[in-house]
């Protein structure tokens, strides 16, 4: 069973998450590729080595140009968002026009690049990263129904538009809950900006190809202090990934130096794709990925990605039932086996004994779960001489079992596999082996051997 653990020892972030999956294994042309079927025009996605703490690992960078028309809706209205994201954008742009706009932009990825665009009209544009966006005038922006369209008509594979749009859904419905909106009416700056669709979809097409059996993660550092937004200061995690967080139910904490570790975006891809949270669990791990930022902390800002097998013991607990009899006939011991084995007994079985005065007896032994335990006390009391039965909980370490079917002789015949660490076994079904024996004329040992070869091609090409 493949494993993906998610350790988020500083940050995670939408483009930090798109940086690990490469650095762990998922090809760059898997992630191009995806991302060219979505469609999406108007950014250029960066991705090169980075370095944090030492730690060196891919640095994925989504640079924005203009927005295409494409998929895109001129509303004519404000947007005030509520995060702070600081990432070091320095953006010196030099124009000519009749007017002049002042935007203090900022985005959920950590960035650090300089653009010199010359478009024939002046702006002045200061990149502080405090997500004040006062748009009094018409502008390009995109609503969680516009992106669920955009989703669904591209011509990304099936799996991935589900991933996609399950993220999408987790954004819109924080911040529909912030606004007092319904998810699809809420036109805000998060869900619609270019980098974040990129990072969303990115990352649902990586988790597709990657196909990790179970995932879980580490509890989330949120960082702490507050961020700037259009209403002035907020506290830390900021409104959406703190109703991200608490919606998916995810563990978190706040440690290391003031500041936003996580973002709306990395809040949600981890909500989605975790199943459980906490330390790694048993796991032989085959592939580390570092997803690097680039702002400092003061621990290194990295996201770790370890998969790996499953190389847990497998437990359950079950009961064991005991008694001693040496006044009961052979008939009504193996009616009383049948009879427990129709009633839930996962084992029942007999083992001669010496009992008091030298007299033969023999001992009952049945396993069981704990929900079957009164009805075959009650059966044992009932169907044998015994007027006291023992009885004990225990743990037992189990391997991993399934059934596949292999054709010996043109007729089907179902194996029983079993798999522990590194360890295999396979047990043809009696019954189905001596049916194709019976059938083919072969002898049961060759039909038996035929199908654990059969069974062993199984295992060398899963």
């Amino acid at each position: 069973m493949k494993i993906l653990y998610i350790d988020m020892p500083s940050v995670i972030s939408g483009d930090m998450t798109l940086g690990a999956f490469l650095d762990a294994g998922v090809p760059e042309r898997v992630l191009r590729e995806g991302l060219a079927r979505f469609g999406l025009g108007g950014y250029e996605l960066k991705i090169g080595p980075g370095e944090k703490g030492g730690i060196t690992g891919t640095h994925v960078d989504v640079l924005v140009h203009d927005e295409p028309d494409a998929g895109s809706h001129d509303h004519g209205h404000d947007h005030d968002h509520d995060h702070d994201h600081d990432h070091s954008h320095d953006h010196d742009h030099s124009h000519d026009h009749d007017h002049s706009h002042d935007h203090d932009h900022s985005h959920d990825n950590d960035h650090n690049h300089d653009h010199d665009h010359d478009h024939g009209h002046d702006h002045d544009h200061n990149h502080n990263h405090n997500h004040d966006h006062d748009h009094d005038h018409p502008h390009v922006h995109r609503n969680w129904r516009d992106i669920r369209d955009m989703i669904v008509r591209s011509a990304l594979l099936d799996g991935e538009k589900e991933l996609a749009i399950r993220i999408f859904q987790r954004v819109a419905d924080a911040e529909g809950k912030i606004h007092g909106k319904p998810a699809d009416e809420v036109g805000f700056h998060e869900v619609g900006a270019v980098d974040s669709i990129v990072d969303i979809v990115g990352a649902a097409i990586c988790m597709h190809w990657l196909a990790p059996d179970r995932v879980v993660a580490s509890p989330v550092n949120t960082g702490s202090g507050f961020v700037r937004c259009q209403h002035g200061l907020l506290p830390v995690p900021a409104p959406a990934t703190a109703a991200i967080l608490m919606t998916g139910g995810v563990p978190i904490y706040a440690k290391g130096s003031p500041g936003e570790r996580t973002t709306p975006t990395g809040a949600a891809i981890v909500a989605e794709f975790a199943q459980a949270f906490g330390p790694v669990p048993p796991m032989v791990v085959r592939q580390i990925g570092h997803g690097v930022g680039a702002k400092d902390f003061d621990s290194a800002n990295i996201l770790r990605f370890m998969v790996g097998e499953d190389a847990s013991q497998a437990e359950d607990e079950v009961v064991v039932l005991e008694a001693n009899m040496d006044d009961m006939t052979g008939e009504a011991a193996g009616y009383l086996i049948g009879r427990l084995f129709e009633a839930g007994a996962r084992d029942a079985f007999y083992i001669p004994v010496q009992m008091k005065k030298n007299r033969p007896g023999m001992l009952l032994s049945v396993i069981t779960t704990a929900d079957c335990v009164r009805t075959l006390e009650a059966l044992i009391f009932r169907e044998s001489s015994t007027i006291g039965i023992r009885r004990a909980t225990m743990k037992r370490t189990v391997m991993d079992r399934d059934i596949v079917t292999v054709q010996v002789a043109g007729e089907p015949i179902a194996v029983k596999r079993s798999s522990w660490q590194d360890v295999r076994k396979d047990a043809p079904e009696y019954e189905d082996v001596r049916r194709v024996a019976e059938a083919s004329g072969l002898p049961f040992r060759t039909v038996y051997r035929m199908a654990e070869t059969a069974a062993a091609r199984e295992w060398s090409d899963a």
